[in-house]
């Protein structure tokens, strides 16, 4: 209890002088049994690392227990009404005064009862889950249980409504028997890891290279990253928009005037113009061996550049010739008399000398324009704060100005018009600067590039989507014709794994899921009623980082049917094979994943990317993720989706702003709406579904 991390604790211990009875440990007064009951509480609160009912707990010890405090007669009253031999008597106590007695107390009183009855309640519940009525050998059986479960269930009784009355989050797996339940979790009881902070100056040689330490050191630069994109607004690291225009003058003047200063003003122009930092711009420049340049030294331009998968970019073109992004760039216009002065003296300059002149004339600025905050890096996160501010959209304002492009997962699956890029980056240097504005170098887009899109090469045409489909589709229709007609167990084989196959493409294209091994789950994971599907298809993601995402109509239909088909196979087929009938028996009830492929033994394994080599349709050549990489330019450009949204179903948040938690506004109720979204792209690209066994 005296650790330094629990300086609220160490607080109210010391506070105890104010209780004005002797402790008696023979017989200890109603005073010392509450405060021994509290520190019982704290005990298990500390086992768990709960912060919040520490903080409340202590802060309950200390105030409460002084008798000058307001509210002193809420501690004496404790004293007399929790008087029990058990943590469960008092609980019990405590709920029966909250429903029958508590009300006749003034609101801050109430509260305060409350908060003292919620304590007892996590008490509580945590001595049952991890408390000492277990053994250490029994706790590290459950826990090795917990890490083994394949699967995890969403509970039938779980409430999808975001205005109920009590928001609760599925975040605590317990095991039972042999079955995954929730433990649900009110949102007053969540903890919240706001800041994560390691002092690399105090690890030993040996420390550094530990993977818990490494582990955590990832962590803090996720988090301290994505802090910089919650707190844009407030950052010191970006400037104020309404100060961009006195600073962008002040350094068109110094341009227009000569002198001293002329090539560093020049500079910092293009600094905002870009959104890259001095020294990038001239390494780019006098660089030769780079494939995109950022700067073309012939026109006034620059190129923004899409990360584009890293996996083969013609395995599309040997079947399906209709890709959507023909290129990966797309050239925007830079000031004209800028890029001339730039180009016209960049070979001559010491780069050194260069910087130092920037970082003076910066000096110069800070006392012209009264910014005594003012830094190149400031500067250079004008572009992308403004781009945030107008769009709302991170991947955009990224693609644009560079900024964290490389670590953006999402970028690998974009796909974004060139006419909107264009609009947004004049757009947002408009708002910075109309004088700048004006010195552009602004050319229309030709009629063709008007239509065109930049982004991933996974990104087919809807036209390509549909034919992809409907062969799946009638690959599948002509064995199963082939099955009804000689029941032989090779034509079960062919039908049995091409329904699978289509079935799992289809559910790939309407729910975004990554092609993974046993792909999108089981059973369980399924809430066909709510339309929900709770899926963990990355390993980096673990059991209790899993993601929701929707499920519409049409594939609801097409899972159900799926589920009656197998009980078919399982009564006409698993006479022939106990193991397959076993096994069908535990796609039902949701121990193994929904989408198998059968072998020659009649032998079921997870359905897995490499499986649709052996379907049946000559030359496939599809890349595995190339339906979650339609979907995403589906959802944004077509359906106009927002990219929150988007983000939360592929499962590229930022850390923290994932579905339910405490620091995310995104519901349930807004994952759900994505799924009419999927259904009416079901509709335009004329998706069919399969024919039910026996008609």
């Amino acid at each position: 209890m005296t650790q330094d991390e629990y300086h609220e604790l160490q607080s109210a211990l010391a506070s105890l002088y104010h209780v004005n009875s002797e402790f008696d440990a023979n017989h200890p007064d109603g005073q010392w049994q509450l405060i021994g009951k509290l520190c019982q509480c704290l005990c298990y609160f500390i086992a768990q690392n709960d912060r919040i009912r520490i903080k409340s707990t202590s802060q309950f010890l200390r105030v409460r227990s002084n008798p000058r405090s307001n509210h002193y007669s809420v501690w004496t009253a404790s004293t007399d009404l929790l008087k029990a031999d058990s943590l469960k008597l008092m609980l019990d106590r405590m709920q029966d005064f909250e429903q029958n007695e508590a009300h006749r107390y003034d609101s801050s009183e109430q509260a305060m009862y409350h908060d003292l009855l919620l304590i007892l309640q996590s008490c509580y519940e945590q001595k049952l889950t991890s408390g000492r009525s277990k053994s250490a050998k029994e706790r590290g059986k459950d826990k090795n249980a917990r890490k083994a479960a394949q699967f995890e269930v969403i509970p039938h009784d779980y409430d999808a409504d975001i205005d109920a009355i009590e928001l609760s989050e599925m975040l605590i797996w317990q095991r039972d028997s042999s079955r995954e339940s929730f433990e649900k979790i009110p949102l007053d009881e969540r903890q919240t890891r706001t800041v994560i902070g390691i002092n690399n100056k105090q690890l030993s040689s040996a420390e550094k290279y530990d993977i818990r330490l490494v582990i955590k050191r990832t962590q803090a630069a996720h988090n301290h990253a994505n802090l910089n994109e919650f707190m844009s607004d407030t950052s010191l690291r970006t400037m104020p928009i309404e100060l961009a225009y006195k600073v962008c003058n002040q350094l068109l003047w110094f341009f227009n005037a000569g002198g001293r200063y002329q090539d560093a003003a020049a500079w910092l122009l293009l600094v905002i113009c870009t959104g890259r930092l001095f020294e990038e711009l001239i390494a780019d420049l006098t660089s030769c061996e780079k494939t995109h340049r950022l700067m073309d030294r012939k026109s006034p331009r620059f190129d923004v550049i899409v990360t584009i998968s890293p996996q083969a970019s013609n395995a599309l073109t040997q079947k399906f010739d209709m890709l959507q992004n023909g290129s990966n760039t797309l050239s925007l216009p830079l000031p004209d008399a800028i890029h001339q002065h730039i180009i016209s003296q960049y070979k001559h300059i010491n780069k050194n000398e260069m910087q130092a002149q920037i970082i003076e004339l910066i000096g110069v600025l800070k006392i012209e324009c009264n910014l005594p905050l003012l830094t190149e890096n400031r500067l250079k996160n004008l572009l992308y704060k403004t781009l945030i501010s107008q769009t709302a959209d991170i991947l955009l304002a990224s693609v644009i100005t560079g900024r964290n492009n490389k670590k953006m997962a999402s970028s690998f699956y974009c796909s974004l018009p060139k006419q909107k890029i264009l609009d947004n980056y004049l757009s947002a240097i408009k708002q910075i600067s109309p004088a700048l504005h004006q010195l552009l170098s602004v050319d229309m887009l030709d009629a063709d590039e008007q239509s065109q899109t930049i982004g991933s090469y996974h990104v087919v045409t809807p036209q390509a989507v549909s034919k992809i489909m409907q062969a799946l589709r009638e690959n599948a229709i002509q064995l199963k014709q082939r099955y009804d007609n000689d029941h032989s167990n090779d034509s079960f084989i062919a039908y049995f794994n091409a329904y699978a196959a289509w079935l799992w493409q289809l559910s790939l294209l309407l729910t975004s899921v990554r092609p993974v091994i046993g792909s999108p789950g089981a059973l369980s994971q399924y809430d066909l009623d709510l339309g929900l599907l709770r899926v963990s298809d990355k390993q980096q993601r673990s059991h209790g980082n899993a993601r929701i995402v929707p499920l519409c109509p049409f594939l609801i239909t097409q899972i159900k049917q799926y589920v009656a088909f197998l009980r078919h196979v399982k009564q006409s087929i698993g006479f022939r094979s106990s193991t397959l009938a076993t096994a069908i028996d535990q796609i039902l009830s949701g121990d193994r994943a929904l989408l198998n492929t059968v072998d020659e033994h009649l032998h079921l394994s997870e359905i897995r990317p490499s499986a649709m080599q052996n379907i049946g349709i000559k030359d496939w050549s599809m890349p595995d993720n190339w339906a979650r990489h339609f979907v995403r330019s589906y959802l944004a450009e077509k359906l106009d989706v927002s990219e929150t949204l988007i983000l939360a179903i592929y499962g590229h948040e930022l850390a923290g702003q994932e579905l339910l938690r405490t620091t995310s506004s995104l519901g349930l109720g807004s994952i759900k709406g994505v799924a009419d979204a999927f259904e009416v792209m079901a509709k335009q690209l004329q998706l069919q579904g399969m024919v039910a066994y026996g008609n």
